[in-house]
């Protein structure tokens, strides 16, 4: 419940408005499927979306995709979006956990409140209407994800220095 792909689904049912022959993948499995099928049906998105089971590696969901949504209410480090970034893939994102560190809205993805569908729908129309926009994100945020990276020993120095601040009541 808590990544409010229900948002996501009546985000698309605004695109479709203006997007009608445009296709949302939602990829994973859980408790909350056939209650999203359900919904999906009424909003009468079946003809244009597509339930993939779990995936190891989503690699190719994002090189191909115009847009990776992602609707969650709270999130923690939010690996798939660092995915997601890194492979080029332009991002509509709420404004939770690793979304406020590493993305500027408007620059290298789009960010919105939680729970703002059409807020939602309205960056997704704006990728799909303006590919040089879509083109000029996707550059942006795989360059910044790439600044990213580091060794492992960069890291794990980073970690110690975490800790030994948390240890002693200090913030990084």
């Amino acid at each position: 419940p808590e990544k409010r792909i229900e948002d996501g689904l009546k985000a698309f049912a605004l695109v479709l408005k203006q997007f009608p022959k445009a296709g949302l993948v939602v990829v994973g499995r859980g408790k909350e499927e056939t209650s999203l099928k359900q919904i999906a049906k009424k909003l009468k998105l079946l003809d244009n979306i597509s339930f993939e089971p779990w995936q190891q590696n989503l690699l190719s969901y994002y090189k191909t995709a115009h847009a990776f949504l992602h609707t969650s209410e709270f999130e923690g480090y939010g690996m798939t979006l660092v995915e997601a970034g890194a492979s080029g893939c332009p991002i509509v994102a709420s404004k939770v956990g690793i979304a406020l560190d590493i993305f500027e809205d408007g620059r290298n993805a789009f960010l919105c409140p939680v729970g703002d569908v059409k807020c939602f729908a309205n960056k997704l129309v704006t990728l799909l209407s303006n590919p040089s926009i879509a083109k000029a994100m996707s550059e942006t945020v795989a360059k910044d994800v790439d600044q990213l990276k580091m060794t492992k020993e960069e890291y794990l120095s980073v970690y110690r220095q975490s800790v030994e601040n948390a240890l002693q009541g200090r913030s990084y």
